[in-house]
């Protein structure tokens, strides 16, 4: 989560003038959400090792997470108001849109993948897939997000798959020589 996080995010926080000490704190935050929030791998383990169905540790551990996201939010809200400098608001060139539009266009941007999030925690929830199964789930409802969008390609796919294969090769490597 915070190698992927910080490859995607903190290239566009520094970009639009965030502190940087801000902009790695929330990206370094998110990693312990990680940890928290299902699907975490850290349950699954966990899980296995102490006996316990791993649907009932996500739900032990989903109020906690969603604490700790509140925590972390409002954090970033107190910086804001107090410190506007550190944590800027986006451009006006980048803030075309407003009302209906906005909202339009922020639905389609957050419904889909959290239906999709919601797919592969409620097959694990209601016990219709394993957390593996779950995986495979979010892989093809993921393929069909892309393909709505117009953005499945070979390309894209070759990209995505290498990309896995280079984070994964590197979380094994700290895994490794840990």
């Amino acid at each position: 989560t915070v190698i992927m996080m910080g490859m995607m995010s903190l290239p566009v926080m520094l970009r639009n003038g965030y502190d940087k000490k801000v902009a790695a704190g929330s990206i370094i935050a998110s990693g312990t959400l990680a940890q928290l929030i299902p699907p975490s791998l850290v349950l699954v383990v966990l899980a296995d090792q102490i006996g316990v169905s791993v649907g009932d540790l996500f739900l032990g551990a989903l109020i906690p997470g969603l604490m700790l996201a509140g925590s972390y939010m409002l954090y970033i809200v107190f910086i804001a108001i107090t410190q506007p400098k550190k944590v800027p608001a986006l451009p006006k060139e980048m803030r075309t849109l407003s009302g209906r539009a906005l909202f339009s266009r922020v639905m389609k941007a957050v419904v889909p993948p959290l239906l999709l999030i919601f797919a592969v925690l409620g097959s694990i929830f209601f016990g219709i897939a394993t957390p593996t199964e779950a995986g495979a789930v979010g892989s093809v409802g993921a393929l069909i997000l892309a393909a709505m969008n117009k953005r499945l390609s070979w390309e894209n796919l070759y990209g995505a798959a290498n990309s896995t294969a280079r984070i994964t090769g590197l979380v094994l490597m700290i895994i490794f020589c840990s």
